[in-house]
């Protein structure tokens, strides 16, 4: 994770102004890429990611977290030969989920856990006055494996606040 530490909103990665209408994608393998692969991760249990951004007018945000990984064989070779049937699937080393966080790096205006792990999880805040704001990318149970994981922030013209909160999220009104 080339954006390490980012473990707090002191050391937050500061992404810049999110522009509506084009959605900012984080932890893309650069070329040649890597099937199943990400330059993000939550390297282990108590790990947390820091996203700092801006937004210049009133705007709705989604914060999508995309787990990457794969299942793969991972048993040594005896005699110079494979063996094989431990098999490891990097998908599911950590259940990841998101909050949207306020200014202060602290109030949670917003947050997606539904998702077991392997699930992509959406933080949603239909409303959101200009100024910065956090993503915080956490796991939700305690992995001994690093996770890897793309973010992708889009902001959009603002909506109505929602009857309801949506599934797995938490809407506070501003």
């Amino acid at each position: 994770d080339p954006f390490e530490p980012d473990d707090d909103p002191g050391s937050a990665t500061d992404v810049g102004v999110l522009v509506p209408g084009t959605p900012l994608n984080l932890g893309t393998v650069p070329a040649p890429t890597v099937n199943n692969g990400a330059t993000l991760s939550i390297d282990g249990d108590g790990d947390e990611d820091y996203f700092l951004f801006s937004i210049s007018a009133q705007s709705s945000l989604t914060a999508t977290i995309t787990p990457r990984g794969l299942n793969y064989d991972s048993s040594p070779q005896v005699g110079g030969s494979c063996t094989s049937g431990n098999f490891i699937n990097s998908l599911f080393m950590a259940d990841l989920n998101g909050e949207l966080l306020d200014a202060d790096g602290v109030t949670v205006l917003a947050a997606a856990s539904a998702q077991p792990s392997g699930g992509t999880e959406s933080v949603f805040f239909p409303s959101l006055d200009a100024g910065s704001y956090y993503i915080r990318v956490l796991e939700g149970d305690a992995p001994t494996q690093s996770q890897l994981y793309q973010l992708t922030l889009a902001a959009a013209p603002p909506t109505p606040f929602p009857a309801a909160a949506e599934p797995g999220g938490l809407v506070k009104n501003r």
